[in-house]
């Protein structure tokens, strides 16, 4: 279980708009998380890292 939530394509077209939105609408009472196409949110245990894949 985590203590956040996750705003997906944050940086990716068609969706930057409207992930932008959730984030200024939400983030004063959530804990947002927010991650584009290319990276991926690894929790285990108690740590929480964000990884990143370039695209080949």
């Amino acid at each position: 279980m985590t203590d956040f939530y996750t705003v997906p394509h944050v940086r990716n077209f068609p969706f930057k708009k409207a992930a932008k939105k959730i984030i200024d609408e939400y983030s004063a009472s959530l804990n947002l998380l927010a991650i584009a196409n290319d990276e991926a949110i690894l929790v285990e245990n108690d740590a929480l890292r964000i990884e990143y894949r370039a695209r080949t």
